[in-house]
């Protein structure tokens, strides 16, 4: 069970503000006493970029404060989830700063444990990445990954702000030999890297999940045709699961 923290973490400059509730360890001390085994820790961190390419240092003080909320998640037996949530970088331009704050990121955390995973992106869209620019630009990031953390989890995403339906579309990244390609295993079917999720977002529907927001009613209970709709989303990410082998996070 997983426990988003939201805006907890940071957005840009708002990343080294010291009185975040992502820098106080109780806060993970609440979480895992709450019964969760992991916590999604959304940073932005294209923003804290303060270089031009192709360097894109990112910036040492806003990393820093990342270490204490990844290093109190950790230490209070959660898995942690680094994930760059700031759609509006998600974009065909930015995808030379995507792979080199990629490429920092995994070198800073090469020794921590593989409790420690990588969200690449969240929720991009169309409108900003096509579908080619997006998977291609996931893939380069977790081959660069790979040279500092061989089994640790990438978590990919599908495009539409990670909407379920789209999971087929996702270019799988497949495992590679010595010399670059990809391997085979013994029925001739092309070996998936085992140490990645595909993350979906699921809202619907949202007169339930988003009630009293806008227009909505608030007291919108749980009833049999709500299970339908969730339970129809559920069996089409198993499906996924079974044919590819891939497992689906709801994130």
């Amino acid at each position: 069970v997983c426990f988003d923290s939201g805006w907890a973490a940071g957005n840009g400059s708002d990343i080294k503000n010291p009185t975040k509730p992502a820098y106080d360890r109780s806060y993970y001390e609440i979480i895992a006493r709450a019964g969760f085994d992991h916590v999604r820790i959304p940073f932005a961190l294209e923003p804290s970029v303060i270089s031009d390419g192709p360097e894109y240092l990112l910036d040492a003080e806003a990393m820093r404060y990342i270490d204490i909320a990844i290093n109190h998640a950790l230490d209070c037996g959660l898995v942690a989830i680094l994930d760059n949530h700031h759609p509006d970088y998600n974009a065909h331009d930015n995808v030379p700063m995507l792979k080199r704050i990629w490429e920092q990121v995994a070198e800073r955390y090469r020794y921590y444990p593989d409790e420690l995973m990588f969200e690449l992106v969240s929720e991009p869209s169309r409108d900003t990445m096509p579908d080619a620019d997006l998977y291609q630009a996931q893939i380069d990031c977790l081959r660069i990954i790979r040279k500092f953390s061989p089994t640790r989890t990438v978590i990919l995403t599908p495009n539409q702000w990670n909407e379920y339906y789209e999971l087929w579309r996702v270019t799988l990244p497949y495992e590679l030999d010595e010399n670059g390609r990809i391997i085979y295993d013994d029925n001739g079917k092309a070996v998936v890297d085992k140490n990645i999720l595909m993350a979906i977002h699921h809202y619907d529907p949202q007169l339930f999940t988003h009630q009293s927001m806008g227009n909505r009613p608030s007291d919108v209970h749980i009833n049999q045709a709500i299970k339908d709709e969730i339970t129809a989303v559920m069996e089409f990410c198993a499906d996924y699961e079974r044919r590819t082998g891939v497992q689906v996070w709801l994130g």
